[in-house]
């Protein structure tokens, strides 16, 4: 997979930011449920939910990513016993490789879950 191709895409505008990271935020809650949870915020009076972060716990890290109005941030933090000791941010290629590789890790068992991985991070 090219971390460079798919960080360049981060760099484009505001809305195609938005629509990436949706699309990535819901494919990897649906490959991960029990590791990844998206927040969604609603705005008063709309139809639709937008997705406001992505949650994945990986122990003992904690990936997340969040848009904001300047686009998104990706941050890496270290937990021990529920207790953050330290909350790195971090760009976006980074975030990708230190999670694909913790999910790696901690799947080495579990050949369905890492097969399933291999193909979310195929088709990006």
């Amino acid at each position: 997979m090219d971390f460079d191709s798919l960080a360049a895409r981060l760099h484009n505008g505001i809305s195609e930011q938005k629509s990436f990271f949706e699309s990535f935020a819901i494919r990897l809650e649906q490959l991960l449920p029990g590791i990844v949870t998206v927040t969604h915020k609603k705005k008063l009076f709309s139809k639709t939910n937008e997705i406001e972060s992505l949650r994945a716990s990986v122990e003992p890290f904690v990936y997340s990513l969040t848009l904001s109005s300047q686009g998104i941030v990706a941050q890496k933090s270290k937990v021990v016993r529920n207790i953050t000791l330290k909350t790195d941010k971090i760009d976006f290629k980074t975030w990708l490789e230190d999670f694909v590789e913790a999910m790696s890790k901690a799947t080495e068992n579990d050949k369905d879950t890492r097969d399933a991985l291999d193909d979310f991070l195929f088709y990006l």
